[in-house]
C-alpha cells in the first residue's frame, strides 16, 4: 500500500546518505531503517515502522552498498551542454516506461577521470535542419580513443580497429529511454550488423533524476552491452562533442567520423548511419 511506497522511498534515500561516497559500507537493517526514520522530513510512517518492528532491528540483515557516487549538481558551463536533451520530437515508446529490478553494478559514475588521446570531436551545428550528418572521408574528423571502464570495473577502451556505432546516453532522458528498446530489436534484426561494434556511453548520471541507476536500465535492455561509464567532468561526451541525448557516431576501422546523429533515431535513420562504415 501507500505505507510501503513510503518507506521504501525514505529507506533508499537513507541508504543514500549511509553511502559515504564512493567506498563500500556494510550497513545493518537496522541502521537503515534508523537512518530513515531520523533523516529531516521523514515521513511519519516510517517513524512509526521504527518504533514497532523491532525484528527488523534484531535480524540485523546486512546490505552492502557499492559504488554509490556522490554527483556534483554544481554544474560548470560544460556539464550544461551534456544536460540538454535529445531534440528529435518526443518519446513516444511505451517501451521506454518499463521499470526493472535488475540488480545495478557497482559503478554509475567513473571515480577516475577518463583517459582521452586525441582531439575533441567538434560539435554539430546547433542550427542544423536534419538530425543526420555525414562526413567525407578526406575531411572527417578523428575520433579520440577513449579509455575508462565499464559498470562492473573492468576494463573498456574505444578505439580504431573496427567500424563502430557509438551511442551517448543520459538515464533521464526520455528520448535515450524510448531508444533502448530499439536498439535492442535493431541489434537482433541486423540492422546493426555484428561486424560493428556496438559501444554505449552512459553520461550525465544525477541520483536525484528519473530512471536511475543507469546500468540496471542499460542492461535491461541490452544485457550484452558493457557500456562505457563516464566520469563526473562527462570527459567522453565532451571529447564527443556531445550536445544532446541521444547522439550517435559511425566511425569507420580506422577511427574517422563518418556520420552522426541527434537525437532519438528510427531504424531507417540508424541504418543510413551504419551504411557509411560498412560497404
Amino acid at each position: 500500500g501507500d505505507g510501503n511506497d513510503v518507506l521504501e522511498h525514505e529507506l533508499s534515500a537513507a541508504l543514500t546518505t549511509l553511502a559515504d561516497g564512493v567506498t563500500p559500507r556494510n550497513v545493518s537493517a537496522a541502521d537503515v531503517l534508523a537512518a530513515a526514520a531520523d533523516r529531516p522530513g521523514a515521513d511519519p510512517f516510517v517513524r512509526r515502522r521504527r518504533a514497532t518492528t523491532a525484528s527488523l532491528a534484531a535480524a540485523a540483515v546486512v546490505l552492502t552498498v557499492v559504488g554509490v557516487v556522490a554527483i556534483n549538481t554544481d554544474r560548470s558551463d560544460q556539464l550544461e551542454i551534456g544536460a540538454v536533451t535529445g531534440s528529435n520530437g518526443p518519446a513516444t515508446s511505451d517501451e521506454a516506461q518499463v521499470t526493472t529490478s535488475v540488480v545495478p553494478w557497482p559503478m554509475e559514475v567513473a571515480d577516475e577521470t577518463l583517459q582521452v588521446t586525441g582531439t575533441r570531436i567538434p560539435s554539430p551545428d546547433p542550427d542544423a535542419q536534419s538530425p543526420l550528418e555525414h562526413f567525407d572521408v578526406a575531411d572527417a574528423p578523428s575520433v579520440p580513443t577513449i579509455t575508462g571502464r565499464a559498470p562492473d570495473g573492468s576494463p573498456l577502451t574505444v578505439a580504431p580497429g573496427a567500424p563502430r556505432l557509438i551511442v551517448v546516453v543520459a538515464h533521464w532522458c526520455p528520448h535515450c529511454q524510448a531508444e533502448l528498446p530499439a536498439l535492442r530489436s535493431m541489434l537482433t534484426d541486423g540492422t546493426i550488423p555484428g561486424a560493428v561494434d556496438f559501444t554505449v556511453v552512459s553520461t550525465a548520471v544525477d541520483p536525484v533524476r528519473g530512471n536511475y541507476p543507469p546500468s540496471s536500465w542499460i542492461r535491461a535492455w541490452l544485457p550484452d552491452v558493457q557500456p562505457l561509464v563516464d566520469d563526473r567532468l562527462m570527459t567522453a561526451a565532451n571529447a564527443l562533442g556531445v550536445t544532446s541525448f541521444p547522439m550517435f557516431l559511425a566511425v569507420d576501422a580506422d577511427g574517422r567520423l563518418l556520420a552522426r546523429g541527434q537525437g532519438q533515431l528510427d531504424a531507417d535513420q540508424v541504418r543510413e548511419l551504419v551504411g557509411d562504415i560498412v560497404k
